[in-house]
């Protein structure tokens, strides 16, 4: 059992401190929640719970209500409250999360949002967030190979590009000059490898890089044809703002696909559509 995770469970019993839940399995473990109207007793209903605390008596707290972060992820929090000792950030819990002095980082102010990583704090054994989420970053190894599929969280601009965060601990990169949409702060998006650099950075890809790119664009622009009943308004002279609102790909690729396809005899194209063949002359 680790605070900061969420677990299955059933519901076993109301008692004069709350609701009490156990864990599914061979050695269940009680779970002691604080009532609540949208989730009414039933004898044996299974629930997901966020476990968030060990009381000085041994008992398991945790809440039917999610959070909006997870144990030692890394989420943009809003700042609720700032005290002498901390900071208090919201959630989604009804108990703010609290992040002491020796872990702000920065001039954060109330209605600020900063990204904060969710730690277990050994000393008092409760969760606790921290703004200074670098402290855990790891330099990336060979597990990290080019054209593998990642989850980057955009971090912030930077002069290059985009800092990026990458499956939480990995520090990264996307260049300025090969991404075809801007970025958003905050935004989870999925990415790809395409090198990892000495100091153990990753230089990230918003597209697949290298050989089956295009195949892997041409069978996703296959797909949107054959959606839109045969026919799609997209073509050569289409602006790259909107094949990339369309099918999440840049032009560049989108040109690739098109060949591909148009070679292989499954589309016609012109300057603004391209539509299926079907083995005649169309």
């Amino acid at each position: 059992m680790e605070p900061g995770n969420i677990y299955t469970c059933r519901m076993v019993r109301i008692d004069t401190d709350g609701l009490v839940l156990e864990t599914l399995g061979d050695e269940p473990v009680e779970i002691y929640t604080k009532p609540d109207l949208k989730y009414p007793f039933s004898e044996g209903k299974t629930e997901k719970v966020f476990l968030w605390l060990r009381d000085a008596e041994g008992r398991w707290w945790g809440s039917m209500k999610m959070p909006d972060i997870l144990i030692n992820d890394v989420e943009f929090l809003r700042v609720a409250a700032e005290t002498n000792i901390g900071f208090f950030f919201d959630w989604g819990l009804e108990k703010q999360l609290f992040c002491p002095l020796s872990h702000v980082l920065g001039l954060p102010r109330v209605d600020m949002v900063m990204p904060v990583r969710l730690l277990l704090d050994e000393k008092t054994n409760r969760l606790m967030g921290s703004m200074k989420w670098k402290k855990n970053t790891l330099p990336a190894g060979e597990e990290y190979f080019r054209s593998k599929e990642v989850e980057i969280l955009v971090m912030e601009p930077v002069e290059l590009g985009y800092s990026v965060l990458i499956d939480k601990y990995y520090l990264g990169i996307v260049y300025a000059n090969q991404t075809f949409k801007p970025l958003r702060t905050g935004q989870k998006i999925k990415a790809f490898v395409n090198k990892v650099r000495e100091d153990g950075k990753i230089d990230i890809l918003l597209q697949r890089p290298g050989y089956g790119e295009v195949d892997s664009a041409a069978d996703d622009l296959l797909m949107f044809i054959e959606n839109a009943n045969g026919r799609i308004s997209l073509g050569d002279k289409s602006p790259a703002e909107l094949i990339y609102s369309e099918l999440n790909m840049s032009k560049k690729t989108f040109k690739k696909a098109v060949g591909a396809l148009y070679k292989e005899g499954r589309i016609g194209i012109s300057d603004h559509s391209i539509w299926l063949l079907n083995g005649e002359d169309d």
